[in-house]
């Protein structure tokens, strides 16, 4: 056995034997066995974060500035409901640019004592203004109705606080701008914050 091969082998004893050690520790989350439903309670806190931390360049965390999310969970799997609104970030002006209201289906598992892995089937009902100037990005470039598969990583903090991302595949089938159906990749630059009860 050479060198090489020896120090990969001895690397690989550490790593197994520290992720053990860190099994020991690991609890599972109780929530995904007791039968009780639990809501949780979700706001896009990354337009505010921004204004503080510049850890976000990306044109989407200025547009959703009210961005709301309910879940309804029972044993890791639920239901969702999500609404979006973007106004005039000069703010003169009470012109919605963008909206959205979404219902879907979530399913969540633990990863680990504190990490969650979500993946949620959504129906999106979302309109735009077509008349944006063009110095103001557009989310979408689309109104009317279509589908989402959305996975995201939450971290729990407590069994009340968490944190999370998600990104998703958008396919926008009815389209009221008379485009076409539209495919869009979402990604996840949005930073949400939970409130488990």
């Amino acid at each position: 056995m050479n060198k090489l091969s020896l120090f990969f082998l001895l690397l690989l004893s550490c790593l197994s034997l520290k992720m053990a050690a860190q099994d020991k520790d690991w609890v599972k989350d109780p929530t995904y066995t007791d039968g009780v439903k639990h809501k949780e309670y979700i706001v896009n806190v990354t337009p505010l974060i921004a204004q503080f931390v510049p850890f976000n360049a990306s044109n989407l965390s200025k547009l959703n500035l009210f961005d709301y999310q309910f879940r309804k969970m029972k044993n890791g799997k639920g239901i969702r409901w999500g609404l979006g609104v973007n106004v005039d970030p000069s703010f003169n002006s009470t012109d919605l640019q963008f909206i959205y209201l979404r219902f879907g289906w979530v399913r969540k598992n633990q990863i680990n004592g504190h990490f969650h892995l979500s993946r949620s089937y959504d129906i999106n009902a979302m309109g735009e203004d077509s008349e944006i100037p063009n110095n103001v990005p557009r989310k979408l470039g689309f109104s009317g109705l279509g589908f989402s598969y959305s996975v995201g990583i939450e971290y729990s903090f407590n069994k009340h606080i968490a944190i999370s991302t998600e990104g998703s595949l958008f396919l926008g089938l009815l389209n009221i701008d008379e485009e076409g159906p539209k495919v869009r990749f979402i990604p996840p630059v949005g930073l949400f914050f939970h409130v488990k009860l």
